[in-house]
């Protein structure tokens, strides 16, 4: 790798970070338009073709990316993810498990496999694991990734007292850290700005589609079964959980004579917005499936709970599916979850 590519990746992920991704799109593809064989670039542009939910796009060019540099472990551990969220589950584990052989410290490997398969007694991944916490090498945020590993390990195999301790380590290594008084203003402002006057005033401003069915709740409710089932009609495409309404509500503060964060930015939305970002969503849904027509597109984001009264605008004649569970179960479901989610953005 000469100096200038190498200068230009580091300028590239620096933006991918920042949540630049347009303009870090353009740098991988420049370089790739030179040196279509950089692993880095491939890879690295695969992930951003990820987030733009373009995943057979982003496998493509991973695999490519491993075929030209098969020791790279965020390769295969990246690759793994978008396998999981297509289904493709043995060549997930594959994946993770190559992943954790090129590299003994991948917490996030081991995390990741964790999620997906259920451990029995006996298996190597146990000694793996608790090496790696011996060690004092470790930072917190690796040693949380272990700890949940583990926590999973010791559910699966029944001994459930040393798995909450794993747990309960985990947890309190991760520094999740939540703004509760912001989320409660947000809320506040939610209720505000979808009075019975606003509902009044654009009812039916929208798109008179069926298309979309959004499936919404509290992580860990079910929601992804409730895809499963609707997705196994031929006609029902699951997309899994799309982030395009946190852009498409982003979306109205251009639009909104307002210029303040959505929700705020409602109270001064034309009606011809409406259509124009509901024709935007469903654009949005038509990228993840070139070539095939489906009846409906099922998002099931749970958070998009969120943006009801704007889904509701946007597509009046569109499902929207509450996914509940008892409060104690989904708590603990959540307690025993490690939602944050690495870069993988290695150089």
């Amino acid at each position: 790798m000469t100096d200038s590519t190498l200068a230009r990746l580091k300028q590239a992920v620096k933006l991918q970070l920042n949540g630049k991704l347009a303009e870090a799109e353009k740098i991988y593809l420049g370089i790739l338009d030179t040196e279509p064989d950089q692993p880095d670039a491939n890879h690295l542009l695969g992930l951003i073709r990820g987030e733009q939910d373009l995943d057979d796009e982003a496998v493509t060019l991973i695999e490519k990316a491993i075929s030209l540099h098969e020791t790279a472990a965020p390769f295969h551990h990246n690759i793994a993810g978008i396998y999981r969220r297509l289904g493709r589950l043995d060549d997930a584990e594959r994946e993770f498990r190559r992943a954790i052989e090129l590299k003994a410290d991948y917490g996030e490997a081991y995390q990741g496999l964790g999620e997906m398969v259920k451990f029995s007694a006996g298996d190597p991944i146990e000694r793996q694991i608790q090496d790696q916490l011996a060690s004092k090498q470790l930072d917190e945020r690796v040693r949380s990734y272990f700890n949940f590993a583990a926590g999973k390990f010791y559910d699966d195999v029944g001994d459930y007292d040393r798995a909450f301790e794993h747990y309960l380590a985990g947890n309190r290594e991760a520094h999740r850290n939540f703004d509760t008084a912001g989320f409660r203003q947000q809320t506040k402002d939610t209720i505000y700005a979808y009075g019975s006057d606003c509902v009044r005033m654009h009812a039916g401003a929208g798109v008179d589609s069926r298309k979309p069915i959004f499936v919404v709740g509290m992580p860990r409710s079910g929601t992804t079964l409730v895809e499963q089932i609707l997705s196994s009609h031929s006609g029902v495409f699951g997309a899994g959980e799309l982030n395009d309404m946190k852009f498409i509500a982003r979306g109205t503060t251009t639009l909104s004579e307002v210029k303040q964060p959505y929700p705020n930015s409602i109270a001064g939305m034309p009606r011809s917005g409406y259509a124009r970002l509901g024709t935007e969503y469903l654009n949005r849904l038509k990228r993840l499936t070139p070539g095939e027509e489906y009846a409906r597109v099922v998002d099931k984001h749970p958070l998009n709970f969120q943006f009801v009264g704007l889904i509701m605008h946007l597509f009046p004649n569109a499902k929207i599916i509450h996914s509940t569970r008892h409060p104690l179960d989904t708590c603990l479901s959540c307690f025993f979850s490690e939602f944050y989610e690495g870069t993988g953005l290695q150089l």
